[in-house]
């Protein structure tokens, strides 16, 4: 539970600093449009992804951390998760987009 609290008080800080809060209210408004049995692996995945993508940007001095966030929050957009464990394929449709 504190782990989760903590990547979400990471992603609320990057998002408060880099202005990213359309990207966040586009990726749930794609999913509140887009009946998916569930969202690939959940949103705190979604949100551990973004963090540790930026982190990793920041450790590597890449001059742009807000954008590797970015494809953190949307690397499983098109991930519908019909299998139980979400263990489908989805790499090639997430690619394509």
């Amino acid at each position: 539970m504190q782990k989760d609290q903590d990547y979400l008080k990471k992603a609320i800080k990057i998002v408060n600093e880099f202005d990213l809060s359309k990207y966040v209210i586009g990726l749930v408004n794609f999913w509140d449009l887009n009946s998916y049995p569930s969202v690939g692996h959940g949103f705190r995945h979604v949100l551990e992804v973004a963090v540790e993508g930026f982190e990793l940007a920041l450790l590597n001095d890449y001059e742009n951390p807000e954008e590797i966030f970015i494809a953190g929050l949307y690397h499983d957009v098109y991930r519908p998760a019909e299998g139980k464990d979400g263990s489908e394929d989805h790499h090639s449709e997430s690619s394509k987009n």
